[in-house]
């Protein structure tokens, strides 16, 4: 039982030194620190919002190239089939002669 209580109290010890070192060797006051963290979490969400513009932004253009390309396929695979069709006829009345 000794053992368990003096882990407590060395617990308690360490808690309350490291507390008091902590605010002794804190350069600036409460209120400063508040004031600069939420500062910089305004700054932050203002960022991820910038952000998630931005990405909004590129997947738009993303999505407007994937169809472009989609098209430019099926026109080029359309052509290409298209030359087939005229090379398949050609051989057939090649063979036929």
């Amino acid at each position: 039982m000794e053992e368990s209580s003096g882990y407590w109290r060395g617990l308690v010890t360490g808690v309350i030194v490291g507390a008091a070192a902590a605010l002794l060797l804190t350069p600036k006051k409460g209120d400063e620190l508040r004031h600069e963290l939420a500062d910089g979490a305004s700054k932050l969400k203002d960022k991820a919002g910038t952000l998630g513009e931005k990405a909004g932004e590129l997947k738009e253009r993303g999505v407007e190239a994937l169809h472009n390309l989609r098209g430019d396929a099926e026109d080029a695979l359309a052509g290409t089939l298209e030359d087939a069709g005229e090379i398949a006829g050609e051989m057939n009345e090649s063979e036929s002669a």
